[in-house]
């Protein structure tokens, strides 16, 4: 990669992070200092996560499809249309 590219998605990956701090610290109505530095700390445990308030609830994949079901009036027996990830 040559230094101008680098230098360009540098820019572009800042830019975006910094998007992104301003978008999660309004939402959750914190600090974008507070967020950044929960960011690094590096390691994030659940309890921790709903404690900053980061996060309202950890679910399994079954109840995430269960709720969908749910709001989308698709019957529980029924399978729910969804896109692959990959």
């Amino acid at each position: 990669m040559s230094d101008e590219n680098c230098e360009m998605l540098t820019a572009l990956l800042d830019t975006i992070y910094t998007n992104w701090l301003d978008k999660v610290s309004s939402a959750k109505g914190k600090g974008r200092e507070d967020i950044e530095n929960f960011i690094n700390e590096g390691v994030y445990e659940v309890d921790k996560l709903k404690e900053e308030g980061l996060i309202s609830n950890v679910i399994y994949d079954d109840e995430v499809t269960a709720m969908l079901k749910e709001r989308l009036g698709v019957k529980a027996e029924e399978k729910l249309p969804t896109v692959d990830y990959r």
